[in-house]
C-alpha cells in the first residue's frame, strides 16, 4: 500500500478548472497538468508550490485548429517563463509535448518546442504520442486534415523509431549548449515503442524526490491502461465529467467543445457600466466607446487614465467582443502595468480564462526580439543584472578620455558652470 496521496490533474486542465485547489489539504504532493497557465493558476500554484510539480502541455500547436482554443505557442512559453520569474522552482516544471505527432512536420514541430525551452534551461521533458481514435480520425477528416496514421489508431514502428531519432537530436542539441547530459531528463509511460525516453509514470521515484518524500516508496502499480507505470497513490483531484473549453480536434472525449464558451454580454454601453460599476464622464466614455481607428488621449496626473484604459479594454472585450488574446496594453514602468493588470482582473476577471497583456515597453521589445530569435535558432545575450556598477566605471573611462570642455555662453561663464560633452 502507498505511504503517500499524491494528485493529479488528468481528467481536465488545471488552469481551467481550479477546483484542485481545494483538495490540496487532502493529498501529500500534486502533479498539476495544464495547456493554460492562467492568472489563477499562477496564484494557486504560487500558494502550494512546495507540494506542487507542474506539467506545462507545450505541443506547438496552440491557437491552430488542431488546438482552437489553446493560447499560441509564444503566449505558452511567455506564461511557463512567468511562473518561474513569480519564484516556482524551475526544476519542478516539466515540459509537456502531449500529444507528439510523428510525422515529418510534426517531429519539427516537436523538436522546435522542446529546443526552444532547452535554450532558456529547462531540463525536463515528457512525451506521449498521438493515439488516434475513432472519433479523432472523424473530427480530422471533417476539417481536411490528413490521418497521421491513416486508418490505424496507432503510429507504426517507423514512425516511432523517427520519434526517438528526433529525441536523440533533442539530447544533442541540449548537449550543444554546453549542458551536462545527466541533466537532461526526457521521460515516457505507456509507450512501449519508444526507446530513447525514460520510462516512467507521471509520479515516480524521481517525482516523490522532488517533493521532499520518500523516493523509496515509488512504484508501477497505479495501473490505469496497458503499459501504464503510474504509482499506486496517484489520485485524481478533478471530478468533472465532459471536456474543457480548449476544443482540442485529437481529444478523447467523444463530444468536444470546439469554441470558446462566451458568457451573455452586455449589449451596449450603458448596460456595460450597469453591470460592471463603471462611472465615467463625458469625455471618458467617448474614449472608452471609441472602437475603430487611432484614438489620442490628452490628460493631466490624476484625471483618471489608467481608469480609463482598464474601461476601454473591458469594453473592447464584453460589449464589442475582441478575444482577450489580441489587446495589448503598453506602459513605461513595471508598477503602473502591475497596477492596470491588478485593477482589470479585480473589475472585470478573467475572459474564458485569459487576461489581456499588459506589458511595459521594454518589456515588450524584449518579447518581440525573443520570439524572432527562438524562431531563427538565435542566441539572445542574456541581460547583466545590477548593471548600474558597469554604467558608471563606463562612463568614469569617457570622462578620462574626453577631456572635458567649459560651454562658451554668457550664462555658463556668469554661473561658473561647467559640463561635459
Amino acid at each position: 500500500m502507498a505511504k503517500y496521496r499524491i494528485g493529479v490533474t488528468e481528467a481536465g486542465d488545471a488552469g481551467i478548472d481550479l477546483n484542485w485547489v481545494q483538495k490540496m489539504d487532502t493529498v501529500d504532493g500534486a502533479v498539476v497538468i495544464t495547456k493554460q497557465i492562467t492568472h489563477g493558476l499562477l496564484d494557486a500554484v504560487l500558494e502550494h508550490q512546495r507540494k506542487l510539480i507542474v506539467h506545462a502541455t507545450l505541443t506547438g500547436y496552440g491557437g491552430s485548429v488542431l488546438e482552437p482554443c489553446v493560447p499560441t505557442p509564444d503566449e505558452q512559453f511567455e506564461a511557463v517563463q512567468a511562473l518561474v520569474d513569480s519564484g516556482f522552482p524551475q526544476e519542478k516544471i516539466v515540459i509537456r509535448v502531449d500529444p507528439l505527432i510523428p510525422t515529418e512536420k510534426g517531429l519539427v514541430k516537436a523538436l522546435r518546442v522542446i529546443e526552444t525551452c532547452m535554450d532558456d534551461g529547462f531540463r525536463r521533458y515528457r512525451v506521449s504520442v498521438l493515439d488516434m481514435y475513432r472519433h479523432v480520425r472523424n473530427r480530422f477528416r471533417a476539417t481536411g486534415l490528413p490521418l497521421p496514421y491513416g486508418e490505424n489508431q496507432f503510429a507504426s514502428r517507423a514512425q516511432l523509431s523517427e520519434a526517438d531519432a528526433m529525441l536523440r537530436e533533442a539530447a544533442a542539441y541540449w548537449q550543444g549548449l554546453g549542458q551536462q547530459a545527466r541533466d537532461l531528463r526526457i521521460e515516457s509511460c505507456a509507450e512501449p515503442y519508444l526507446r530513447y525516453p525514460i520510462r516512467c509514470g507521471c509520479v515516480s521515484a524521481y517525482d516523490l524526490e522532488l517533493l521532499g518524500l520518500d523516493a523509496s516508496d515509488a512504484d508501477s502499480m497505479g495501473y490505469q491502461r496497458e503499459h501504464c507505470m503510474c504509482y499506486s497513490g496517484k489520485v485524481e483531484l478533478l471530478s468533472h465529467k465532459h471536456p474543457c473549453s480548449h476544443g482540442c480536434l485529437y481529444c478523447y472525449w467523444r463530444e468536444c467543445t470546439t469554441n470558446l464558451k462566451k458568457e451573455e454580454a452586455p449589449v451596449d454601453y450603458k448596460e456595460f457600466c450597469a453591470k460592471y460599476h463603471v462611472r465615467l464622464n463625458d469625455q471618458q466614455a467617448t474614449a472608452v466607446q471609441r472602437v475603430n481607428g487611432a484614438t489620442l488621449l490628452l490628460a493631466v496626473p490624476g484625471s483618471g487614465k489608467t481608469t480609463v484604459i482598464v474601461a476601454r479594454t473591458g469594453y473592447l472585450l464584453h460589449v464589442v467582443g475582441i478575444d482577450p488574446r489580441n489587446i495589448l496594453t503598453i506602459t513605461f514602468t513595471k508598477a503602473a502595468a502591475r497596477e492596470m493588470k491588478e485593477r482589470f482582473i479585480k473589475k472585470f476577471g478573467e475572459v474564458n480564462g485569459f487576461v489581456p497583456h499588459f506589458s511595459t515597453i521594454n518589456s515588450f521589445c524584449l518579447s518581440v526580439i525573443k520570439t524572432c530569435a527562438r524562431e531563427k535558432h538565435i542566441t539572445i545575450p542574456e541581460l547583466v543584472p545590477n548593471n548600474e556598477p558597469i554604467i558608471r566605471d563606463i562612463a568614469r573611462t569617457m570622462m578620462r578620455i574626453i577631456p572635458a570642455t567649459r560651454p562658451s555662453s554668457p550664462w555658463h561663464r556668469a554661473s561658473g558652470r561647467s559640463r561635459t560633452n
